[in-house]
């Protein structure tokens, strides 16, 4: 998804059952690595209580209800 210039049409707008049919599994940040942790703490969303990040990968996705509305990659 990294070069992909569409990759938020991939995500913005779907529900969470949406997006795991698509990608697989959905972890909370504290199930996460400790690299996104990190960047999850760091980043502007960390008092977001509804984000989620696609599987083990680097994105970290932030939902309005059950539907996502902004994508963040996090990349050192």
């Amino acid at each position: 998804m990294i070069g992909d210039r569409n990759r938020e049409k991939l995500v913005i707008g779907k529900t969470k059952d949406q997006l795991r049919a698509r990608f697989g599994y959905l972890l909370l940040p504290s199930q996460a690595g400790p690299y996104m942790q990190a960047c999850y703490v760091e980043s502007a969303w960390k008092e977001n209580a509804n984000v989620l990040l696609l599987r083990a990968g680097p994105w970290i996705v932030k939902f309005d209800g059950d539907k996502a509305t902004d994508l963040m990659l996090c990349k050192g």
